[in-house]
């Protein structure tokens, strides 16, 4: 299987040698991805949040500013995405599988098949790590899994090797963060204003609820009597 998967790779698939759009230069295009597409209404995503009574003089003349990028992360975690899919009786299908969204491979796997989602079981026991990885991108493992085991009609058993894991799973997403803040005479905290990009790859994702929380988050514990936040989502080539 790793033989042929490194053919295909090698030989199969034509790859784009243009120049790839990234991080730095989307961002200045504005290259954001689009909200509330036709084909996903319900695509959407906090653009901005800003607190009630805010003035903007005081956030926009602030007395210290700067900018902030953290680069994106890839997590080792022990297990990589691994499926077994057993057919089971009535048409239907057992999974056991990696996962932190066992619904959502259920679906998935059902949509895949061309069956009712309650005639797929999925089962988790335990995971060798997961760190949000495993939230959408186990459906692919499992899914694949799943339709070799309903054409074969016998178990069958997909391990992704360390390489495949980390190049399907993406990363972390890097962010850039530019900040105004501003004090009082005794070192209060008086009013901050960030702007945060995120680099979300070449596909949606889960890049909408990390900007959710990103923005949601961004006070931490602090009471800002003048606060404003604003998050895009950029739309590059990369994973």
């Amino acid at each position: 299987a790793r033989e042929i998967a490194i053919f295909v790779r090698n030989h199969c698939i034509d790859w784009d040698l243009d120049t790839p759009e990234v991080f730095g230069e989307a961002k200045k295009e504005k290259d954001f991805f689009p909200q509330n597409q036709d084909t996903s209404p319900g695509l959407t995503h906090l653009e901005d949040i800003t607190r009630p009574g805010t003035q903007k003089s005081i956030i926009e003349g602030g007395s210290v500013s700067g900018e902030h990028s953290t680069g994106y992360q890839n997590h080792f975690y022990m297990e990589t995405m691994n499926t077994v899919a057993i057919p089971d009786e009535n048409r239907s299908m057992i999974l056991f599988t990696a996962t932190q969204n066992l619904a959502d491979n259920q679906s998935v796997a059902a949509n895949a098949l061309g069956i009712q989602t309650n005639q797929v079981k999925v089962t988790l026991s335990r995971e060798g790590g997961g760190f949000g990885g495993r939230q959408t991108s186990s459906r692919f493992n499992s899914s694949a899994c799943a339709i070799a085991a309903w054409k074969l009609n016998r178990p069958i058993h997909l391990d992704m090797d360390r390489e495949t894991n980390f190049i399907m799973c993406g990363n972390r997403h890097p962010f850039d963060g530019k900040y105004k803040t501003d004090f009082s005479s005794d070192g209060k905290l008086q009013g901050l204003e960030i702007n945060y990009f995120s680099n979300g790859g070449n596909t949606y994702d889960v890049s909408f609820p990390v900007m959710d929380l990103a923005v949601m988050t961004a006070d931490n514990t602090y009471s800002i009597p003048n606060f404003k936040i604003t998050g895009e989502v950029v739309r590059t080539n990369e994973i």
